[in-house]
Parts: structure tokens; sequence; C-alpha cells
């Protein structure tokens, strides 16, 4: 490459140690302004003088802070006039040709003629009515207003409407014109240009305006390490007429939690206050004093695993099962990273808590007893608020501490096992009804058969303590009827009926069975019905099978009699029809049966004379 080079005019160094131009012939004009699209003949070599291509392309200039694929071309030809003719020499970490990294890349080009760019705006130049400096802790943007909007100011979680698009500081068009519909959010969201979102929080309907937006805030891939300007038009502001401003709403009463945490009870709950250290399952909400929902409504379990904020912990601690509550915690009351700077609102739901309690194995058994009632009753109270998965952890605790091996309950007391056989009962029977209802839950069907199994193990256990217990029966009624045996179910129902037949679910269970039933019965009436018709059809195709066959078989008989035989008919039909005698006829044999056979229609049979 240095022999190519050697004539030479004059040397330019583009950028220092990385791109360097070597003028072989001057152009004409002016330099080749940006935005320009240039008719290029553009050669590309590699450092050892290989040609990697030869080509003459059309091509638009991008600015040189685009990070585009053909940088090194647009800074060269930023320095170039129509007709030059250069070699531009490119250091190996600026240059990719054909996938391939190459130790130093040459180009030689020579621009033949460009077109400056028609669309080349420069923001910075158009007279404005006024400028507003848009302040956010991520950082500011420049609002030069073109023309003034009507209207309120969008509100969080308003439908902006609003044309845009984005131009660099010197004119050149990035993104065209467009339209969208977003939905503003107290914070700034991620999912769109930040700039923009800072910007349209300032707007009204019909306003225009310029919008200087630095690097950090767009996403503008290819214009990713500079300030871009933004034209926006807004259209149409919908207001969110449903938002919530948590410090208006109504209450009870207030309460002042301590260390500006206040609570406002929108309904009173039931039982004691939540103890300290209690696992806790609370429904949650947030939202600023604007009224905008940073947190939607979701169902969270509070345990001490995890870091709570004071605001939390106070709100906790004095609420009961079933209260509901708005919660206002300020700046310093609370963790949410987002809103760290802002006063929030919590609505808290106080579902259920949970105590944890536990019993010394080596307890006597008749505290064991008593400790499973104790199980059974917070298992029976989280059932209740719908909290299966802890119900079902309870009764499964209750029903392993009463299980013991033979040789050990043999030798416990007879009132003991009074005491123990109705508990047994109980963890076996709600062990059955949480598999019940586990079961609904399941995506797939072996794991649904697996729950239902178990529940109908454990009330074929209670059945066999207590034969006509109630709910035993019941629960494996239900059983069937998930595994779409109804006639089993029926059944059952019918034996419930006569043990119990003023109970109001056993008269519902018998009643929605026969219902389920009655289009099952149509069915076999109906098959039956078409079972009798088809024989009764079958048996009459047979009937006229065996007449046909008959038929058949005469005329085939017929068809093998022979001319002598068929002459002796005729011979005695004429006798016969003439009065003449018919002694002298032979009747012996095949004669005779030959008679027998005739078909005429309306003829006498003849009767021999004896």
């Amino acid at each position: 490459m240095e022999a190519l080079i050697s004539q030479h005019i004059r040397q330019h160094t583009i950028v220092p140690g990385i791109i360097i131009k070597f003028v072989i012939a001057e152009g004409k004009g002016d330099l080749i302004p940006s935005g320009s699209t240039v008719e290029l003949h553009l050669e590309t070599y590699q450092s050892d003088s290989t040609l990697v291509s030869s080509e003459t392309i059309f091509h638009t200039i991008i600015d040189h802070s685009l990070k585009s694929n053909r940088s090194s071309v647009d800074l060269a030809l930023l320095t170039m006039r129509q007709d030059e003719e250069a070699w531009v020499k490119v250091s190996a970490n600026k240059t990719v040709v054909n996938s391939k990294i190459w130790e130093d890349t040459w180009y030689k080009m020579i621009p033949l003629k460009y077109e400056p760019g028609s669309d080349l705006v420069f923001p910075a130049q158009i007279p404005f009515l006024r400028e507003d400096i848009i302040s956010h802790r991520e950082g500011q943007v420049a609002k030069r207003v073109l023309c003034e909007g009507s209207s309120d100011l969008s509100t969080p979680e308003s439908l902006i409407t609003f044309n845009f698009e984005f131009r660099l500081t010197n004119g050149f068009l990035l993104q065209p014109s467009s339209s969208r519909t977003i939905c503003l959010t107290r914070n700034l969201n991620p999912s769109f240009h930040r700039g923009m979102q800072m910007v349209l929080k300032t707007m009204r309907i019909n306003e225009k305006a310029w919008v200087l937006i630095p690097e950090h805030l767009h996403y503008i891939e290819n214009a990713k390490n500079c300030q871009v300007w933004a034209y926006v038009e807004v259209n149409g502001i919908e207001m969110n007429e449903n938002i919530i401003y948590p410090q208006n709403e109504s209450f009870l009463r207030q309460e002042n939690l301590g260390d500006g945490v206040v609570k406002k009870v929108i309904k009173e709950g039931n039982g004691e206050k939540v103890p300290r250290g209690a696992k806790i399952w609370i429904k949650l909400e947030g939202r600023t004093e604007d009224g905008f929902e940073f947190q939607k409504p979701n169902t969270l379990v509070i345990g001490n695993e995890k870091m709570y904020s004071e605001a939390w912990i106070l709100a906790f601690e004095s609420m009961r099962k079933g209260e509901i509550a708005w919660v206002r915690a300020e700046k310093d009351r609370h963790i949410i990273g987002d809103y760290i700077d802002d006063t929030l609102w919590f609505k808290f739901e106080m579902q259920d808590y949970l105590l944890a309690k536990n019993i010394d194995p080596k307890s006597p058994f008749v505290d064991k007893i008593e400790f499973a009632k104790i199980l059974l009753d917070d298992g029976n109270r989280l059932y209740s608020s719908k909290i299966y998965s802890e119900s079902k952890t309870l009764y499964n605790r209750a029903y392993h501490l009463l299980t013991v091996k033979k040789a050990i309950f043999d030798e416990i007391p007879t009132e003991v096992k009074e005491k123990y056989f109705p508990v047994r009962i109980r963890a076996a029977l709600n062990i059955a009804q949480i598999s019940i209802v586990s079961a609904e839950t399941m995506p797939n069907e072996p794991a649904r058969l697996k729950y239902l199994d178990l529940a109908w193990d454990r009330c074929e256990e209670v059945i066999k303590y207590d034969p006509n217990n109630l709910k035993a029966h019941y629960r494996k009624a239900t059983i069937l009827q998930m595994k779409n045996d109804l006639p089993s179910a029926y059944e059952i129902s019918k034996f419930l009926l006569k043990k119990y037949p003023e109970n109001a679910d056993v008269l519902k269970l018998h009643s929605n069975l026969e219902r389920k039933l009655e289009p099952l019965k149509a069915k076999e009436k109906f098959m039956c019905k078409h079972i009798f018709e088809k024989w009764e059809t079958e048996k009459e195709a047979e009937k006229l099978k065996q007449e046909e066959n008959t038929r058949i078989k005469i005329k085939k008989h017929k068809k093998e009699w022979s001319q002598e035989d068929r002459r002796i008919i005729d011979e005695i039909k004429n006798q016969i029809e003439n009065g003449e005698a018919v002694g002298t006829i032979d009747m012996s044999g095949d004669n005779c049966m030959l008679l027998e056979g005739s078909d005429s229609e309306g003829e006498e049979s003849y009767e021999s004379d004896n």
C-alpha cells in the first residue's frame, strides 16, 4: 500500500491514530454536508494490497457520532469534495469487513456527485415562544414551545396521544414523524424514551414544542452517544376518571401509629391483634398522593425472613383479621426505592395470620392429642380464609402427630383412646377435604388423581372407625363425581338419604346427581329402543331372506324340468279343459310331483280319481 499512496498530494488526519486520508486528486466545490446522498465509487483493500471489493454505491452520510456500520466512510466523506480522489487508512480496531476483522483496512474513495439532504431542519435555529427546563432526578430536558396548548395537564395513568419525530443537532432526520398513544405513569416507564415522558407531563392538547433530550434519556440505538431533538405535538389527553386519591378516601376512624405513620381504618377487623413474629397473609395496594397506582393489588405472605419498613411493621401489629385500612408513610418511613423521596399510601387487607407453634416430641400422648386439636383449629381458620397451602400443612402435622405404632397404641389407656378417635377422624376428614380442593387446581390428570386417591383413602379410614359418618360418605360421593363416576356417586347419595333424610346437604347432593343422571338415563332408554328396533328390523329382514331363498329354490327347480315333463303337463291341462278322461295319464312318481309345482295362476289343482 505504501507504493500506492506515494504520489499523494496531501495527508489529512481525520481521527488521530485511527483514520488517515491521503489525497491523490483534489475535488471541487464545498465540503459534502451531513445528510447528503452520495454516489460513491468505493474500493476496499487489505493491508497487503489484496482487493476485497469494488463497487459504486449510493450512500447517505450519517453523523459521525451515530456509530453506524460505515462510520469510517462517513467521517472521510465529511472531509471531501465532489470528484476528490483519496486513499483512507483505517486501523484494525475500527473496521469489520465481510464479518472479518482486518489488521488495517484501506479504502479508495471517489465521490462522483451528491445531493444535499432535503429534510434538514435545524431545531436550534427555529424561533419559539418560550423555553422551559424540565428537571427530574434522572436529568433534565429543555422544551421550546412553538404553539401553546389548551386543556388541563395530564394526571397519572392518563392516556396521551401525540405525534413526534427525532433529529440530530445538525438537522439529520433520525426517525420520521409517527403517532403514538401511551399511558403516563408517575415514575418514568423504561419501555419508552424517558425524556419524552418528562416533557409530555408538562404539555396540553394542541401544544407543539421542540425538546432537547440528552443521550441518557432516549433509546435511539444509532444515536445513543449524542443528544437529540424531538418534535412533539399533543393531539389528545384522556383523563383517568377512576383515579383514587387515598388521602381523600372516607374512613371509619384514624389512628396515629407514631413516627409519622397514620392509619385510616375503612373496615374493622375481629379477634386479637396480630402478634409480633406471626406469619401474615395480607392483600396490598400502593398509591402516591396524586393517585398513581405504583403497586397493583397483590396478596403477600409476610414472614420473618425479610426486612420490612417501619411503617409496615407498625401497621401489621395494629391490625386484626379482616381489617382494611389505608396507611400513610412519609418518605423516610418506607423502603420503596423508586419512590424513596415521596409520601406513599398503602392499602392493607389483613386476610389472616398464624403464630408458629411446636410441641416436644417426647410429650405424653394425651398432650399430643390436645396439640393436634390446636393445629386443626388453626388449619380450619386458614381454610376459611382460603389459605389452602398452609391449612394443608397444619392438617398433615396433626394427622402424623396422631400416627403411632400398633404396639404403642395398644398400651394407651382406654380413656385416652376415647379422646384420640374423634381427633383422628377429624384430621383424616380435613385432609380428605383439602385434597379435594387441591385436586381442583392441578394442571394435569396424574396429579389430580393422586390427590383424589389420597382423599378416598382418608374417607375409607374414617368409615372403618365410623361406618355411618356423613362427611366421609359425602366426600366419597364428591370424589366419584370428580372422577365422572356418577352412578356410583348416586348410590352413595341414596344411602345417605336413607340415613339422613332431612339433611340439606344430602338432599342437595341427591338432587344434583339425579339431574346429572337424567340425560344418561334418557340416553340409555334411547339406546335400548334403538337396539330393540334394530333387532326387529333384522328379524324381518331374515324372514324376507328365507322367503326369497324358497322362491329361488322353486324357480331353480322349474328350470330343471325337461321338455317331456312340460309336454305331459300341457297334455293334462288340455284334457281337463276338454273334459276328457284322465285315467290313461300316468300319475305315478315324478309326474304327480310336477303338478304340485305348477305356477299357472287361477288354475284348479289336479286330484287323481281313485
